[in-house]
């Protein structure tokens, strides 16, 4: 059932108001998920690089410290930006958050050349750097094999290219279990990549559902504006009168029901014949 109701909302403004409030969600949920995975970054990796250095480390403490705070210096200059009013755009959004974690497996690759090389336990924070990826912003799977590609690649990549100027990196590929182990962190960092691709993928099909199931027909839902016994009244927008109407929406349960359907009906009947201007 529909009633007209103000002419003066631009047939625009429903979409708009809905795009506006999915982009604020997208923002809101990067940015929690990586206020927390910079928090564990800081916190959590400066902890084990203290714990474990003496058993793995080949190289200076400190340096591996720079880096870690460094990166962390560049966390915090992302996100700043993404707590400021008005939030940045989607496209802008998207780009800041999409930087973050290519960097961070970059730095956890000067890290490991210093904790381990190609054998460094190190390797299993790509996994989480690639998973916070997906849930800090799912995309279509294309787009997201190109994050995922950037954030678990450069980690072993980077490996082989500091080999050719790491005399010390450059022995364990004469090292058969090194390079074993190797082996099977490469293919497990792909593996991972893979499932996060498809699991990034589902994630905003889901969310792109959310969003066009609010899309009824030639109706586009803007708000609810009342919820009653048998269902709730929305401002939505008539894309083909260009015009605001009040929408009455059956709930699924008494939409199961015969007698309340029919009752329905003849409520939207007797609303239908009322001429009155008011």
């Amino acid at each position: 059932m529909t009633r007209g109701g103000s002419s003066g909302a631009g047939s625009g403004s429903g979409p708009d108001k809905i795009h506006r409030h999915q982009n604020a969600a997208e923002v809101l949920r990067a940015r929690s998920v990586l206020v927390a995975a910079c928090s564990l970054w800081v916190v959590c990796g400066a902890g084990l690089d203290l714990a474990t250095h003496d058993a793995l480390g080949t190289g200076s403490l400190s340096f591996i410290l720079i880096v870690r705070f460094a990166t962390t210096l560049y966390h915090v200059a992302v996100v700043v930006p993404l707590f400021r009013a008005p939030m940045p755009s989607p496209r802008v959004a998207e780009a800041l958050v999409a930087s973050v974690f290519p960097v961070t497996s970059f730095a956890l690759m000067i890290i490991a050349t210093h904790q381990g090389g190609l054998t460094s336990p190190y390797v299993t924070a790509v996994f989480v750097v690639v998973m916070g990826q997906t849930i800090a912003w799912p995309s279509p799977w294309k787009k997201g094999a190109v994050y995922a590609a950037m954030s678990g690649l450069v980690y072993p990549i980077g490996l082989l290219v500091a080999t050719l100027f790491d005399d010390r990196l450059a022995a364990q590929l004469h090292d058969k279990h090194a390079v074993a182990v190797f082996a099977v962190y490469f293919a497990v960092i792909i593996a991972g990549a893979i499932v996060a691709v498809w699991g990034g993928h589902v994630m905003w099909s889901l969310r792109q559902s959310v969003f066009e199931s609010r899309k009824l027909g030639r109706y586009r839902l803007i708000r609810r504006i009342g919820r009653g016994g048998m269902g709730e009244v929305w401002r939505a927008e008539d894309r083909a009168l260009r015009r605001s109407v009040a929408l009455k929406i059956l709930s699924p349960e008494h939409g199961r029901r015969p007698a309340r359907v029919a009752r329905f009906e003849r409520e939207i009947q007797a609303t239908a014949s009322i001429s009155h201007p008011n």
